[in-house]
């Protein structure tokens, strides 16, 4: 599974900003459960809605792990586009949405 998130991720990062978010924040999680910012982009999000899609509509199977990380990889791909655009909204406090995506980040493990 980790391999299978890895080839995804190098897939499609090069579509990811360039801008780190939370390099001043460090996880407690075993490394080789941890995500990665990059693993988060809107390519990653829609093949995990695909999937999802496949087992709602289609009742595909589907390995136990592979559920907890579909969701976590849409859900830290609207986090991480929250926090990317929050400069653009006067409305919310700066960090705000930066540092939810950040803490989530570093308590969130990849599922295997």
């Amino acid at each position: 599974m980790k391999l299978t998130i890895l080839l995804i991720s190098l897939l499609f990062s090069f579509g990811v900003s360039a801008e780190e978010l939370c390099k001043n924040y460090k996880s407690d999680i075993e490394s080789d459960h941890q995500w990665s910012e990059t693993d988060f982009t809107k390519e990653n999000a829609e093949t995990s809605l695909k999937f999802l899609q496949g087992v709602v509509s289609e009742n595909k199977g589907y390995g136990w792990y592979q559920l907890p990380n579909a969701i976590t990889l849409i859900r830290g791909y609207v986090l991480k586009r929250e926090a990317l655009k929050e400069a653009s909204k006067d409305f919310v406090p700066p960090g705000y949405h930066r540092e939810g995506f950040c803490l989530w980040l570093k308590s969130t493990a990849i599922v295997d």
